[in-house]
């Protein structure tokens, strides 16, 4: 198969699908120059490329005149045309300009070529490790709009499934470096609104994940999916997105940016109603209180949070605020806080209380404290009199 003959054209398309539908892309035009390889058995090949402005009309000759240089080539043999390109302009082109841009048109019609040729989507052809590629929207965020439009048309992109977007920056008017950073501020922290597409989201993830589950099962391992959320699904059933988790190796971690007291009953009901290794987390000062309900003896503070944020899969970790740890579960929990190390030869408290009590205080002598959000200052990890007042009554022996 042989390249025969190309043509090339430059066209003005109007953005009918404006990514954040602001003032000024109303009617906007986007000038791009499309190339078309055309091969001996008929197959022809796409590829767009755009510099915008004055430049076009330049672009359109740099693809005309690189795209006569693949004439006579096997489409097939991508890197070596690119290569005859590249040597085509003597070497004197770097990786950037107006150089790139036409061969990126080549590029792209070679592999809509194989593509078609090979009778396979592209995405197999380049490895075929996954069928879902993110994106990131650019172009929407101009340094153009006020800070108002910027937010509104940050929210739109959010709406439409984006989740990482390129904004200009220089503002208009000899901004200072503050002004700039102000902008930013208001864009990356303000308050969320709209859809929440978490559903889609998991099934994604959960694809993932059943691609690797014999690999994750066969080394003792879990995948481990952190879901940082301040409402409810709003495209689909939750529960039932999750549901395929439960036969996966995965544990799932929902970390909560809100207080809403109805946010937080919807994931904990979800937390109970699925037979799921889920560990459901408010910020540190309302988790903190949390614990502190079932668990009064425990300094609840950042570390111990920053690990089940992170997704430290440990059954115990996810016990701390739904019930009080009982007797025989305390030289565990006491070894995963202060280390193995620390905790080896704790009686057990069973047998004797004042000896596990009294080895423990002694084990977490050398502890860093740790600040306690409640109480705003630094304490022991592990209040031994509240300890004893939970636990004194229920041992074995004396």
């Amino acid at each position: 198969m042989k390249i025969t003959g190309f043509e090339v054209t430059a066209l003005n398309i109007p953005e009918d699908d404006p990514l954040a539908n602001m003032p000024e892309e109303a009617g906007r035009m986007r000038p791009v120059v499309i190339l078309r390889l055309r091969t001996d058995n008929g197959l022809e090949g796409i590829g767009v490329t755009f510099y915008g402005g004055k430049m076009t009309g330049s672009l359109k000759v740099a693809v005309e005149e690189l795209s006569a240089l693949t004439v006579g080539e096997d489409p097939l043999r991508i890197e070596h045309i690119v290569g005859k390109l590249r040597a085509g302009t003597g070497d004197s082109c770097g990786p950037g300009g107006i150089f790139t841009l036409a061969l990126s048109a080549i590029d792209v019609a070679l592999w809509d070529i194989k593509g078609k040729f090979l009778e396979q989507p592209l995405w197999k052809l380049l490895g075929g490790h996954r069928d879902r590629v993110p994106t990131y929207a650019s172009g929407a965020l101009r340094r153009g709009l006020t800070d108002d439009q910027a937010q509104q048309a940050a929210q739109t992109l959010l709406d439409k499934g984006f989740r990482e977007m390129k904004t200009q920056m220089a503002l208009p008017g000899n901004p200072s470096p503050e002004d700039e950073l102000r902008r930013i501020d208001r864009l990356v922290y303000s308050q969320p609104t709209g859809r929440t597409p978490l559903c889609a989201q998991i099934r994604a993830v959960t694809r993932q994940i059943q691609q690797r589950a014999s690999e994750l099962r066969a080394t003792g391992t879990k995948a481990c999916v952190v879901i940082a959320s301040d409402g409810e699904a709003t495209d689909g059933d939750i529960a039932a997105a999750l549901r395929p988790l439960r036969d996966l190796p995965a544990w799932v971690v929902v970390r909560l940016c809100t207080d809403d007291d109805k946010v937080v009953q919807y994931w904990n009901e979800i937390d109970e109603d699925l037979e799921l290794d889920m560990d459901v987390l408010d910020d540190l000062e309302g988790e903190a209180a949390e614990v502190n309900e079932a668990q009064p003896w425990l300094t609840y503070g950042a570390p111990l949070h920053r690990l089940r944020e992170w997704g430290t899969c440990n059954k115990m970790f996810d016990l701390l605020d739904e019930r009080p740890l009982a007797q025989h579960e305390l030289p565990g929990f006491a070894s995963l806080i202060l280390g193995e190390a620390a905790c080896d030869g704790l009686p057990h408290p069973s047998l004797d209380w004042a000896g596990f009590l009294k080895a423990l205080d002694k084990a977490q002598a050398s502890a860093k404290p740790v600040w306690d959000p409640a109480r705003k200052r630094p304490r022991p990890w592990f209040s031994i009199r509240k300890l004893n007042k939970a636990h004194g009554g229920s041992c074995a022996v004396s």
